[in-house]
């Protein structure tokens, strides 16, 4: 499942930790003067998968 920009609906990339609202390159850039407070997408999902795993 892709998650798409709140703002543009592209391919989002980014999202603000702890929330469902989530960015693509260009409009995090442009609404936030850092992006490393932002978590990327990719890492949420790998911490989401070890969860699962550890459950099952």
């Amino acid at each position: 499942m892709v998650k798409k920009c709140i703002i543009c609906e592209k391919e989002a990339m980014f999202c603000i930790k702890g929330s469902s609202e989530c960015y693509c390159h260009d409009c995090a850039i442009e609404h936030f003067s850092d992006i490393s407070y932002l978590q990327k997408i990719e890492e949420s999902a790998k911490k989401l998968k070890k969860v699962i795993e550890s459950r099952a």
